[in-house]
């Protein structure tokens, strides 16, 4: 939707001197031809400042969409972010996890090879 260009400058139109003029005059056929071509005038400016209100509410109701966006994506990019930490923490967990049942396996398997040797070399001992 195109605006007239007096909504960009937003200034109010001042009288002229020549209506200043002939509002001093006491001339009655003057005044009312001024009067009427005032009428278009006022009707002109009263649809301009129309546009122009129209212009600043949609505006704002433009800025208005544009912060709940802004908003909506904020709580997006921290949803996300709650979730890559939570799936981190359990991935860390399932290392620690890992790493304990390695290591527990480990050690009973060196300790069960261990026993095992002395349990063959007490056989041998018994033996000789």
């Amino acid at each position: 939707m195109n605006f007239p260009e007096e909504c960009n400058k937003l200034q109010v139109p001042s009288s002229t001197r020549e209506e200043a003029e002939e509002d001093e005059d006491d001339d009655d056929d003057d005044d009312d031809d001024d009067n009427d071509d005032n009428d278009d005038d006022d009707v002109d400016d009263d649809a301009t400042r129309n546009l122009c209100d129209m212009k600043k509410y949609l505006n704002g109701q433009n800025l208005e969409e544009e912060e709940e966006e802004e908003e909506q994506q904020q709580q997006q990019q921290q949803q996300q972010q709650q979730q890559q930490q939570q799936q981190q923490q359990q991935q860390q967990q399932m290392i620690i996890i890992i790493k304990k049942e390695t290591k527990e396996h480990t050690t009973t398997s060196s300790t069960f090879f261990f026993d095992e040797r002395i349990k063959d070399s007490d056989v041998d001992r018994k033996s000789s």
